[in-house]
């Protein structure tokens, strides 16, 4: 869906990761598998647009040289 990205894919990933908790609906938008491989059924693939709470978000990125980083995004809990 975006291509080769390489430097800006842990942004992007970060980018839906904050849509997906922004926007509740979205999630349905990016369900788009029309033709199933019939022997790929046990994996369970979405086919069908889903809806779930998300309440946290997790973005793992991983780069050249040992570069790494883990982004934990997710709604602000008031009580606190």
């Amino acid at each position: 869906m975006t291509g080769h990205t390489l430097g800006a894919a842990g942004a992007l990933e970060v980018g839906l990761c904050w849509l997906y908790l922004a926007y509740p609906e979205f999630n349905q938008l990016v369900c788009n598998q029309v033709a199933k491989d019939e022997s790929l059924a046990e994996i369970g693939l979405i086919t069908q647009p889903e809806t779930a709470e998300i309440n946290t978000c997790l973005s793992n990125s991983f780069a050249f040289g040992g570069n790494n980083v883990s982004v934990v995004l997710g709604h602000l809990n008031e009580s606190l």
